[in-house]
């Protein structure tokens, strides 16, 4: 807990403008060695989180969440060194929300890279309400502060076409809870089922949850 409220204190003489204060989170990064078990952690500011579409035909958000936050086993060929046994080891890796921001911004990895570039379509449930806290994301040591965590969608980007070509669009909740579509200048409200087919579709792109408690 000192190492992070030193990192957070760095970041905030560094950049403290109002911007950072809405959209930036901080994740902590744990390593811990399959040979000696060191356990060494790190700390970083985030203000978008790319998230990897989760496995199984119709992933939720959730699901997507907990793969990004989920630990990873790492072998030898990695190339990572342990400070202490001085020499290539085996590593678990796991990061872990430390605090999270007013407006909470996701990005889906729709692309992949080589050696197989392509477009995933694969359809990804979108909650309009969201809680971090039911998904464990936090660090045992460091909890989540009390309150938040909790979030309601307010807005999207929507991807539309393939790998080489396509088309961006997006759609926000109004005041009186209907949404509505922005594609270019035309605007146009959409219908509860429409709302709903969009939100579980492979179209969304980028997610805009905004706290239900903010800092």
């Amino acid at each position: 807990a000192e190492e992070w409220d030193v990192a957070r204190e760095t970041e905030l003489r560094r950049n403290s403008s109002p911007v950072e204060a809405l959209f930036q989170s901080w994740e902590l990064s744990e390593t811990r060695c399959g040979g000696c078990r060191r356990r060494g952690a790190s700390f970083a500011p985030q203000r978008l989180l790319c998230l990897p579409v989760a496995a199984g035909p119709a992933p939720s958000l959730q699901d997507c969440l907990r793969a990004y936050f989920g630990g990873e086993a790492m072998g030898e060929e990695r190339g990572w060194r342990c400070p202490s046994c001085r020499q290539p080891r085996p590593f678990n890796k796991r990061l872990y929300l430390l605090r999270p921001p007013s407006v909470l911004l996701l990005s889906l990895k729709r692309f992949s890279g080589p050696p197989n570039p392509r477009r995933l379509n694969t359809p990804v449930v979108v909650p309009r309400r969201l809680a971090l806290r039911e998904l464990n994301l936090g660090h045992p040591e460091v909890p989540l502060p009390a309150g938040g965590g909790e979030y309601t969608l307010y807005g999207l980007v929507a991807h539309h076409g393939g790998l080489a070509f396509g088309h961006y669009t997006a759609a926000v909740e109004l005041e009186d809870g209907r949404w509505a579509e922005l594609d270019d200048a035309a605007f146009r409200l959409l219908s509860p089922d429409e709302t709903d087919r969009l939100l579980r579709s492979h179209s969304p792109y980028i997610l805009c949850y905004r706290s239900t408690n903010p800092n």
